[in-house]
């Protein structure tokens, strides 16, 4: 995860609520997801890596098979000499997290609130290049062009940035070009700005 993450008043409340294992497995879970490490990696099974988490072979091989494909594993583990934190072992997580109605609540809010973060996150890093998009517009336009994929990729990062420019967007993407005035470019321009200066709607 690229950015700091500090859970909500709200979230806090739900998380203090919870024994402080399952409060800290919440915030592991999510920060690894975020990170794209699978939730298999998180919980502990007699087939998993020391080091990584990773787990060897699958549930219909034989033991010795598994504990074999271990081995090789842990001598040759990348991190190797790091020990990887689980958050429980994967019996008590399906056996007894799952059911236990706060932590899943915790869990899902957790999940909830940093993809939230992070598509605000994301946003805010597309905003900053839609007043060049606006600009490209303009300029492909009044030179006549309107197919061009230039054209295309303008409007294609106006409509990740805000809803107001979306259908145009969509229609120049699926090939269905529709004019764009000036007065409308303006009202773009106007709005991006107003959200660069936190003065537009929430």
């Amino acid at each position: 995860m690229d950015f700091p993450w500090v859970p909500s008043v709200e979230l806090g409340g739900r998380l203090a609520a919870l024994p402080a294992r399952q409060r800290k497995a919440v915030l592991r879970i999510v920060q690894a997801e975020a990170d794209c490490v699978a939730l298999t990696r998180l919980l502990k099974t007699p087939y998993s890596c020391q080091w990584c988490g990773w787990v060897a072979g699958q549930s219909g091989m034989a033991r010795d098979t598994r504990m074999g494909l271990l081995e090789r594993h842990e001598a040759d583990c990348d991190r190797r000499g790091q020990p990887w934190r689980f958050v429980c072992s994967q019996s008590i997580y399906y056996r007894k997290w799952t059911h236990d109605g706060a932590f899943v609540g915790a869990l899902e809010a957790a999940r909830e609130e940093l993809t939230a973060r992070a598509m605000a996150s994301a946003v805010m890093g597309l905003q900053a290049g839609t007043g060049e998009a606006v600009a490209e517009i303009r300029s492909l336009i009044r030179a006549g062009e309107k197919e061009g994929t230039r054209l295309r990729a303008a409007f294609g990062l106006l409509d990740r940035a805000g809803l107001e420019t979306a259908p145009k967007s969509t229609a120049v993407v699926e090939g269905t070009y529709l004019d764009v005035t000036e007065e409308e470019l303006d009202a773009i321009e106007g709005a991006l700005r107003r959200d660069a200066e936190g003065g537009g709607e929430t």
